[in-house]
């Protein structure tokens, strides 16, 4: 659907008008209720922060209310699912969106998920996730599906996927129930399997140079560092495991344990190696030492001798 806003830029302090595409909408707006329902509109004042977005987002409420008081003119099961939903399950009533379209009911449900504690603490605890339910004419056929945001699928690396649809004799607050478990087991599961392929690749690396380990991350296993030589000449390699892994490469840098720059922190350089996520965790290690060792390590030794070479 789309609103039109029209405003009168010679006259700021009138307020906006709207093309709300909805002409029943429309009708349904009285004077006592635009009072109740949209109080930024009356009280406009263009100096205000946020003034427009706060009329904009009055009128969307009082849209969605329209839209759940009109359930019960359009179907009684669309009506008794709702009414089930928000009565006997955890989900609040501004968790879940209607709109009827002619004949077919949509719902928007945001299960009631612990995503925040299973996802890193680093990144923002909004994860959109939604459950749609969608019903033919009269209310005789619902199909689901599951709608995640890029920023949900961009940290678990994958799309979510409903195991089954929802089954005739099922009420629509134990299918959202059943859902948010699937989500929550889906995410643990992967973010399980990304740790493991972690703690494979970081003993990987020990099993090759865990003679000469500094540290490394026993926990999530996302970093490991150690003393590494070529031709008498040591410094210490630090590896990073992104949380993605193995879909995203791991960081590999080098740091002098002899020479310093001006700002006084050892000398540094980041390494670009060959990686392929197809690859087995012990190809990935095999081809990153390899490189480090004849190619990374010599490079590095130069570059340092070449910041501390005296002028003739």
């Amino acid at each position: 659907m789309t609103w039109e806003v029209l405003l009168n830029c010679s006259l700021p302090n009138c307020p906006p008008d709207f093309d709300l595409n909805d002409i029943d909408f429309y009708y349904s707006l009285t004077l006592d209720s635009m009072e109740d329902l949209l109080p930024s509109l009356n009280e406009w004042d263009h100096r205000k922060d946020k003034a427009l977005i706060n009329v904009i987002s009055e009128l969307r409420s009082a849209y969605l209310k329209y839209q759940v008081e009109r359930l019960d003119t359009i179907d009684n099961r669309c009506a008794y699912d709702y009414t089930s939903l928000i009565n006997e399950s955890r989900i609040p009533a501004d968790q879940v969106e209607v709109f009827i379209d002619n004949n077919t009911v949509h719902f928007l449900i945001k299960p009631d998920m612990n995503l925040p504690l299973i996802l890193p603490t680093e990144v923002s605890e909004e994860y959109i996730i939604l459950l749609a339910v969608r019903y033919g004419a009269h209310g005789s056929v619902r199909t689901t599906s599951l709608l995640t945001a890029p920023s949900v699928n961009q940290l678990i690396g994958t799309n979510l996927e409903l195991p089954r649809t929802i089954k005739t004799d099922e009420s629509l607050s134990e299918y959202a129930d059943f859902v948010a478990r699937s989500a929550e087991n889906q995410v643990v599961t992967i973010f399980l399997n990304r740790q493991k392929k972690r703690k494979d690749f970081i003993f990987e690396m020990l099993k090759w140079l865990g003679h000469s380990v500094l540290s490394y991350d026993a926990q999530e296993y996302q970093s490991a560092s150690f003393f590494v030589m070529k031709d008498e000449f040591v410094c210490i390699l630090e590896v990073r495991i992104p949380s993605l892994f193995p879909q995203r490469a791991p960081q590999y840098r080098l740091l002098s344990v002899h020479s310093s720059g001006e700002d006084g922190k050892p000398l540094m350089q980041f390494l670009h190696m060959p990686y392929s996520e197809t690859w087995d965790v012990p190809t990935m290690v095999d081809q990153a030492l390899n490189v480090i060792t004849t190619k990374h390590i010599p490079e590095f030794r130069d570059y340092c001798m070449s910041v501390f070479q005296i002028p003739n």
